[in-house]
C-alpha cells in the first residue's frame, strides 16, 4: 500500500448509536475510514474495510438505488477504495439517467473516481466541463486535470494548469500545493528570472514564509547557473532574517561553496555556519566557523560556543569540551564563563568521565557567584529549563544565554513548545548555567551515594536559586531518600516544596508523597494518589498513580476506604443530592478494583444522566452531514408565487454529499464553528474525513474544554475520544512495524506528538514530516535500510518516513530493552542524553526516571507521547481504563 492509502476505521460497532441519522450513521456502520491528505493528492490504492466479509450478497449498484441512497452507497465505495467500481457505477447512471447525472454534478465525482481507477483519458474528458470558466468547481477540476497531464508526462501542461488555479483563485483548497509544484517546475526547468517573477506576481497573495521559500529557490537556481554575486546577496539576505527554516537550509546548502564563501564577509560566515549548524550540518557548519573564528575577535566568545555546539551535535564531545574550556578561560563575563564551564561539564558527563564533569560544575557554580542576599523562598517554584534542547532560531551571544528567557515567560510543562526531534539536543539553557550546574551536580552526588554534599546542594539551590533550582533540586533529593529506604526523611525534604502554583509540579511532589506513605500511611497514599489522578492537568504521574493503586501492596486499605465512600453515594442519591454523590461516586471509579469497575461506572452514567451539564456530554453527536437529493437554494428576492429556475447547490454540500471531504475542508470551518460543542464535534469529523488531522485534533480539543473538568474519560462519547488519538497510516506502520520489530502503538504516538500527523509538519529544528526527522538521521537510518539518497523532501513521503521511523524506533527500543519510556526521551532528546539519566536515576524505575529528566522539553515530551501510548491502548486495545481524569495528552 502506498502512503496517502492508509484508510482506517475511527468508529467501532458498540458505538452505532453515537450519529443517529444521515451521513454520519452510515460512516459508522461502514466502520470509518481515513486516507492522509497529500499535496498533490496522488491515487490512491484500496484499502479494505475491517469485518467487510467477502462472499456476501453484492450491494445493488447506484442507478438502481433511490437517489436517497447515493450518498452513503458512494462513501462505501470511496472508504473502501474502489474506485474503478465506482466509476463503472458511475457510468451506469450518465447512461440511464443522465438528468439526475448532470443535475446532481455526477461528472465531477466521476472525474475523481476515473482518475483514482487510472483511466486518465476518461477521467480529463469528464472533468473537461468543469473546467469552464466561472464553474463553481473550476479550481478542483485545475488541480486534477494539471495531475492528469503530469502523469501522461505533460509536465508543461500541468504547470500551466496550476498557474491558473494559482493566480484565479487566491483561495482554492489546493493551491499551496499547486505553487509548491509550479514553483519546482520553473526550478527544474527555468530561469532563475522566471522565478523571481513568478514569486513578484504571487506577492500580494502569500506569506512570508512562502515569499522565502521561493527566494531561497532562486538562490539555489543562481548558484547553479554560476552567478555569484546575486547569489551571495539575495542568499545572506534571507539568513538574516532567519536561520532555521527550510528556506534558510536551501539557502545555507546553496551557498556553502569555496568560490561563493569567498565573496563573504566574516560576519557572514557566522550567519553561514550558524545555519548549517541548526539544521545539523555540522562538518560544514565546523568549517565555516572557524574560518571566521579569528576575523571576528568582538564575536570570539559567540563562535566558540557555536562551534562547541556544532562538536556536541556532531557527538564528538572531547573536542565539544575543548572548545567549552578554551571560551570559559578567555571569556570575561562571569555569567559567560559558567555557561561555557556548564557546557563543558555536558560534554565530560557525556564521555562517563563523572569526577571531571564535576569539576566543571563546580567552576560553574563558582562563576555565577553568591547571587543576592537571600529571600524567603518563592512558594511557586518555577520550573527550570535547564539544559533544554530547545532549537534556536537566531545566534544566541553566549553573553545573552542568560538574559534572553526574562523577555518571555520560560516554559513549565504544560506549554507548547518547539522540540528538536530524532536529532542530538542542542545545549543551549534558558536559565542560569549556576543553577543547572548545580542541580545537575546534586543529582551526580545522590548518584554516588554522596547523602551530605548532595544535602549542602539542596540548601544552597533554595537559598541562591530559589525559583530557578529548588523545586527540582528538593524532588531529586526526596526521590533519592525515597530510593535508600528512607522515606521519613523523604517526607520532610518533599514537604518543604509549599503549594506550588505549577501543577505539574504538585502532582509530581503527590505521587513521590504517596510513595513515601504507602508503607508507614496507606490511607495517606490513597488521598495523596487521588489528587493525582484529579489532578486538572494530564500529568503523567495519574498514569503511574493509578497504577500504584491497583497494586497488591494497598489493596487491603484500599477495600476499607471504599467501603465508607460506597455507602456515602447511596445515602446521597437517596436525600436526591446527585452533584454531590457525583463527586464521591467519580472518587470509587478512580480508586476501584478492576473487578468492580463495569458496575461502578455505570452507576456513574446513571447519575450524569441527571445532572443537565453532564448529560448533554454522554449525549454529545455532531450535525448530520449533506446528502442527495440536495436542495436547490432559491435565489435571492424571488416572488414567491413564481417558479423557481435551476441553481447551483452550496458547493460545501455538493462536496460533502459526494463523500470527497478531502476538497472541502477550507469550507468546513466556515459551516461548522468551534461553539457550541456540537458544532465542533461535527469540524472535528468532517476534518478528519477530509483528512486534515490537525485541525480535526484541535477542533476535538476546543471540544474538551467544555467538558466539565472531573468528567471521567470512560464515559465520553467514543466518537470524541477517537478524534482526539485517532489513527491515520496506521495500516503502514503496522506493516513496517511488524518488520522492523518496532511497537506499533508507541509509534502511532511518537507521530502524533511530532505532527498531529501531518506529513507537511515542519518545525524551527530542521525537523520535517510525520516523523519529525532531521536530514542527517534520516539519512543514517536509511543506509541502513539500503536507502543511500534520502533527502529533506522524503521527509514529506509517509511511505518513505514510516519506514525510517519504525526502524529507528525499534532501534531504540532494542537499545533501552523496550522500556517505551527511555526509547520516547532518546528520540527526542538523544540515545546518550538518556543513557546519562537512566544512570542518575535512583531507582531503575519509569516513575524515578521521569523524575531524572533533567531538559523541561524532553520531559514534556515524555509526558504527551506516554500519555498518548496509554489511551491508545485503552480505546483501541481495551487495555482497561489508564491515568487520571484528563483526557488529553
Amino acid at each position: 500500500m502506498r502512503a496517502g492509502g492508509f484508510f482506517r476505521p475511527l468508529f467501532t460497532p458498540p458505538y452505532f448509536p453515537i450519529i443517529a441519522a444521515g451521513i454520519a450513521l452510515v460512516l459508522i456502520a461502514l466502520g470509518l475510514t481515513v486516507a492522509a491528505r497529500r499535496a498533490p493528492l496522488r491515487r490512491r490504492e484500496p484499502a479494505p474495510l475491517p469485518g467487510s466479509a467477502r462472499g456476501q450478497a453484492q450491494a445493488p449498484e447506484v442507478s438502481q438505488l433511490p437517489v436517497e441512497q447515493w450518498t452513503p452507497h458512494f462513501i462505501e465505495l470511496e472508504r473502501a477504495g474502489e474506485w474503478k467500481a465506482l466509476a463503472s457505477q458511475l457510468d451506469a447512471v450518465r447512461d440511464a439517467h443522465p438528468d439526475l447525472y448532470e443535475a446532481s454534478r455526477l461528472g465531477y465525482l466521476h472525474g475523481r473516481a476515473l482518475l483514482e481507477a487510472a483511466r486518465l483519458a476518461d477521467a480529463a474528458k469528464v472533468l473537461e466541463p468543469f473546467l469552464a470558466p466561472g464553474h463553481p468547481l473550476r479550481d478542483l477540476a485545475l488541480h486534477y486535470r494539471a495531475q492528469i497531464a503530469e502523469e501522461q508526462g505533460r509536465d508543461d501542461e500541468a504547470a500551466r494548469l496550476r498557474e491558473e488555479l494559482v493566480f484565479e483563485y487566491p483561495q482554492a483548497t489546493w493551491r499551496d500545493s499547486a505553487i509548491t509544484d509550479v514553483a519546482g517546475h520553473i526550478q527544474a526547468r527555468g530561469t532563475a528570472a522566471q522565478m523571481e517573477e513568478f514569486a513578484k506576481r504571487l506577492a500580494p497573495t502569500v506569506d512570508a514564509a512562502r515569499r522565502r521559500d521561493l527566494e531561497a529557490r532562486r538562490v539555489e537556481m543562481l548558484q547553479a547557473a554560476g552567478d555569484a554575486a546575486p547569489a551571495v546577496a539575495l542568499g545572506i539576505r534571507l539568513l538574516k532574517e532567519e536561520l532555521a527554516d527550510d528556506p534558510a537550509e536551501r539557502v545555507a546548502r546553496a551557498l556553502d561553496h569555496p568560490e561563493l564563501v569567498k565573496r563573504m564577509k566574516p560576519d557572514e560566515w557566522m550567519l553561514l555556519g550558524e545555519s548549517l549548524r541548526s539544521h545539523r550540518h555540522y562538518d560544514p557548519a565546523i568549517g565555516v566557523l572557524s574560518k571566521a573564528l579569528d576575523r571576528l575577535p568582538a564575536r570570539r566568545d559567540d563562535l566558540l560556543f557555536a562551534l562547541g555546539r556544532a562538536h556536541f551535535g556532531a557527538e564528538r564531545y572531547a573536542e565539544a569540551e575543548k572548545l567549552y574550556l578554551k571560551g570559559a578561560a578567555e571569556a570575561r563575563g562571569a555569567e559567560t564563563k559558567a555557561t561555557f564551564y556548564y557546557h563543558a561539564s555536558r560534554a565530560a558527563q557525556l564521555l562517563g568521565d563523572d569526577g571531571r564533569a564535576e569539576q566543571e560544575m563546580t567552576q560553574a557554580i563558582k562563576a555565577a557567584g553568591p547571587g543576592p542576599p537571600a529571600r524567603k523562598p518563592a512558594r511557586r517554584p518555577a520550573r527550570r529549563a535547564q539544559m533544554s534542547p530547545l532549537p534556536d532560531a537566531r545566534i544566541v551571544p553566549v553573553a545573552l544565554v542568560r538574559k534572553t528567557p526574562r523577555a518571555k515567560k520560560a516554559t513549565r510543562r504544560g506549554k507548547k513548545s518547539t522540540a528538536a526531534r530524532a536529532g542530538p539536543p542542542s545545549p543551549i539553557i534558558s536559565l542560569s548555567p549556576g543553577a543547572s550546574a548545580l542541580v545537575q551536580r546534586l543529582r551526580t552526588r545522590l548518584a554516588q551515594k554522596r547523602s551530605a554534599e548532595a544535602e549542602a546542594d539542596l540548601r544552597y539551590a533554595v537559598q541562591r536559586f530559589p525559583r530557578e533550582a529548588a523545586a527540582d533540586a528538593t524532588i531529586a533529593y526526596g526521590v533519592a531518600l525515597l530510593a535508600a529506604g528512607r522515606n521519613a526523611e523523604a517526607l520532610t525534604a518533599l514537604q518543604a516544596v509549599t503549594h506550588p502554583s505549577d501543577r505539574y509540579v504538585a502532582s509530581e511532589v503527590d505521587y513521590w508523597q504517596a510513595r513515601a506513605h504507602e508503607a508507614s500511611a496507606p490511607a495517606q497514599a490513597l488521598g495523596e494518589y487521588l489528587q493525582v489522578l484529579r489532578a486538572p492537568v494530564p500529568t503523567h504521574f495519574a498514569y503511574f498513580a493509578r497504577r500504584r493503586v491497583a497494586g497488591p501492596a494497598l489493596a487491603p486499605r484500599l477495600a476499607e476506604e471504599l467501603k465508607p465512600r460506597v455507602a456515602e453515594v447511596d445515602r446521597l442519591l437517596a436525600a436526591g443530592d446527585f452533584d454531590a454523590a457525583r463527586e464521591v461516586q467519580t472518587d470509587v471509579v478512580l480508586l476501584g478494583p478492576a473487578t468492580d469497575r463495569a458496575r461502578e461506572i455505570e452507576k456513574l452514567r446513571g447519575i450524569y444522566e441527571k445532572l443537565p451539564r453532564y448529560r448533554e456530554v454522554l449525549e454529545l453527536k455532531p450535525y448530520d452531514f449533506p446528502r442527495f437529493p440536495l436542495p436547490t437554494p432559491a435565489p435571492e428576492n424571488a416572488p414567491t408565487s413564481s417558479p423557481l429556475p435551476a441553481a447551483e447547490p452550496h458547493r460545501l454540500d455538493l462536496l460533502l454529499a459526494m463523500g470527497l471531504f478531502d476538497d472541502a475542508i477550507d469550507l468546513v470551518p466556515v459551516r461548522w464553528g468551534l461553539s457550541p460543542p456540537a458544532a465542533a464535534l461535527t469540524r472535528s469529523l468532517a476534518l478528519h474525513l477530509g483528512a486534515a488531522p490537525r485541525g480535526s485534533i484541535y477542533a476535538a480539543e476546543v471540544l474538551m474544554r467544555s467538558v466539565p473538568d472531573d468528567f471521567v474519560p470512560e464515559l465520553l462519547p467514543r466518537i470524541i475520544r477517537e478524534l482526539l488519538y485517532p489513527r491515520y497510516f496506521y495500516d503502514l506502520i503496522v506493516a513496517e512495524a511488524k518488520k522492523h520489530g518496532a511497537d506499533p502503538r508507541l509509534v502511532l504516538s511518537v507521530m502524533r506528538e511530532e505532527s498531529r500527523f501531518d506529513p507537511r509538519a515542519k518545525s524551527a529544528a530542521a525537523a520535517r514530516g510525520l516523523l519529525q526527522f532531521i536530514i542527517t538521521t534520516a539519512r543514517d537510518v536509511g543506509r541502513s535500510l539500503g536507502l543511500v539518497d534520502v533527502n529533506s523532501e522524503d521527509l514529506y513521503d509517509p511511505a518513505i518516513v514510516i519506514q525510517l521511523g519504525a526502524k529507528y524506533v525499534a532501534d531504540l527500543s532494542k537499545r533501552f530493552d523496550g522500556d517505551p519510556y527511555r526509547t520516547a526521551a532518546a528520540y527526542n532528546a538523544g540515545p546518550n542524553q538518556v543513557k546519562l539519566w537512566w544512570r542518575l536515576s535512583p531507582e531503575p524505575r519509569p516513575d524515578a526516571l521521569f523524575s531524572s529528566i533533567s531538559f523541561d522539553e524532553t520531559k514534556n515530551y515524555v509526558r504527551k507521547v506516554l500519555n498518548s501510548y496509554e489511551r491508545y491502548a485503552e480505546i483501541y486495545e481495551q487495555a482497561g481504563p489508564t491515568g487520571g481524569l484528563r483526557l488529553e495528552p
